[in-house]
């Protein structure tokens, strides 16, 4: 697999990745203190989602929390693309990439569910976070594509 050498998707991978830890750290912060996020005050929506018991596994670990180190591991396996890396290392980070899109859009998904049929209520700081992800998703997704077709060979499963 070749190295991903294109520097404007590297440069706005890495702010995105950026944006999407500080706000998964900025929301497990909120839930494991009680502080309240701006724009959450008492009777909000957002405050709602944050206090719900969907806001933490088993009533204690905040489900941002999780995100945090998933981000920072798609940090990590982007490192692994440039060209100093050999060829297998390029292609597992290439499957782990692959397959931490898929757990960030599924994730993403399933909050929205949750938000929007089980609390009834919206975070704006969530779903901004959300967002970041899928378009985190979108460019690991469209990258992988672009670089699977300029070199024909596989990068998932197939190699």
């Amino acid at each position: 697999m070749p190295m991903v050498d294109n520097r404007l998707w590297r440069w706005t991978f890495a702010g995105l990745n950026l944006l999407a830890i500080a706000l998964s750290a900025l929301l497990s912060w909120q839930v494991l203190s009680g502080a309240g996020m701006p724009g959450c005050g008492g009777d909000s929506s957002c405050n709602e989602v944050l206090s719900s018991r969907w806001s933490k596994w088993a009533g204690v670990i905040p489900v941002s929390l999780p995100a945090v180190s998933l981000y920072l591991a798609m940090w990590v396996a982007v490192s692994f693309l440039s060209s100093g890396t050999e060829r297998s290392a390029r292609n597992l980070a290439w499957k782990t990439l692959l397959i931490m899109a898929g757990v960030v859009t599924g994730s993403a998904v399933w909050f929205f569910i949750v938000q929007r049929w089980i609390i009834g209520a919206y975070c704006l700081w969530c779903m901004t976070t959300h967002g970041v992800g899928i378009l985190l998703s979108a460019m690991i997704l469209w990258r992988a594509w672009v670089e699977w077709e300029r070199t024909r060979l596989s990068i998932c499963c197939l190699s």
